[in-house]
This record gives structure tokens, C-alpha cells and sequence, in this order.
């Protein structure tokens, strides 16, 4: 979590320091997908203080969450070629444990969902679900973002990976990422 933290503060404070105020605004407008990431950690930041927990819950959330303010961090520093590599490279992934999620739910439970059911893919269901919620979330900013409007590949790939990692989340039957969606 210490690398993390410095990680995205001097990445981001170096990219703040080295650019005037019209290339930030410019960059920000093409890639919106950075704000919906600022966005998120923050508003992350104010329910969690507004919880029962407080500033205990607030703590809890900043370690569990930094990379929320890392991804940014990444995506600032690398170049639009590399960006899309880096962008289908995440897909393939994810597109990867989705289907594993439906091989295991076809071969272990035999295609019935019951309330028992709680299927994974390569990790525990608690990991998996956690992962797919946190993967579904960095997608949906990219979803209304400026680039997906000029690639409608992506568009379609994206929304694709999305509706099968809900319907994969569905499967998991896991109540703490939904709980997590809504709060």
C-alpha cells in the first residue's frame, strides 16, 4: 500500500508539475476514463466517511482502494498505442475468468442455479466476485468515455464483457459486491 501511495502521488504530482494548465484540461477531455477513476475514489472516500465507521471506515477504504488513483497513474504515462494493448490485454483477462465462471457453473453445477450456488472461476468466489465488481466498475467510465465513441469495436466488446461479468456475477452469489455496488 506504501508503494501505492507514492506511486500515485508522484506520478500524478509529476504530471501536474510538468504540464500548464491547458494541456491537463486538454488531456482530462480525452480521457475521461482518468476523471471516472478520481471519481470513484473520492466519492468512495466521502460514503465511507458517512458510514458508522467513520474515520476508521475512511482509513480502510484510502488502503484497500488506492488503485483506484494508481490505474490513472498508469494510464497517464503510457502512450495511446501501448493504452489499447494495455486495454485489450484487460479484457482478454477478464473475458478469460468470465468464461471459466460459465465452464465451472456448466460442469460442477450442471446449468441450475439454486440459492446454494456459488460459483467461482480461478479464485475462491469471495476473491472472484470481488475482483469481477472492481473490473466491471473500471469499465463503466470507459463505457462513456470520448474513445469508445470512435472505436465501436471496443463499444461492443466492452458492453459485451460487461453484461457476461454481471450475469457471471449473478452466478457467483455473492452478496458482498452488491452490498459494495449500492453503498
Amino acid at each position: 500500500n506504501l508503494f501505492g501511495a507514492l506511486f500515485a502521488l508522484l506520478t500524478l504530482g509529476e504530471f501536474f508539475i510538468k504540464r500548464n494548465k491547458k494541456e491537463i484540461i486538454e488531456f482530462y477531455r480525452e480521457n475521461r476514463l482518468i476523471l471516472g477513476f478520481f471519481f470513484l475514489f473520492f466519492l468512495g472516500i466521502i460514503l465511507s466517511i458517512l458510514s458508522d465507521g467513520g474515520l476508521i471506515s475512511m482509513k480502510k477504504y484510502i488502503t484497500k482502494h488506492l488503485y483506484f488513483l494508481m490505474i490513472p497513474g498508469f494510464i497517464t504515462y503510457i502512450s495511446d498505442k501501448n493504452r489499447k494493448i494495455l486495454i485489450y490485454i484487460f479484457c482478454t483477462g477478464l473475458l478469460i475468468g468470465i468464461f471459466k465462471s460459465f465452464e465451472v457453473f456448466y460442469n460442477e453445477f450442471g446449468k441450475v442455479f439454486e440459492p446454494w450456488v456459488r460459483v467461482h472461476s480461478f479464485y475462491d468466489v469471495g476473491r472472484w466476485s470481488v475482483v469481477l465488481l472492481l473490473s466491471l466498475t473500471m469499465i463503466i467510465p470507459f463505457l462513456f468515455s470520448e474513445q469508445i465513441k470512435k472505436n465501436k469495436f471496443l463499444l461492443y466488446l466492452s458492453m459485451s464483457i460487461f453484461i457476461l461479468g454481471t450475469i457471471s456475477l449473478i452466478l457467483s452469489n455473492s452478496r458482498g459486491p452488491w452490498v459494495t455496488l449500492v453503498t
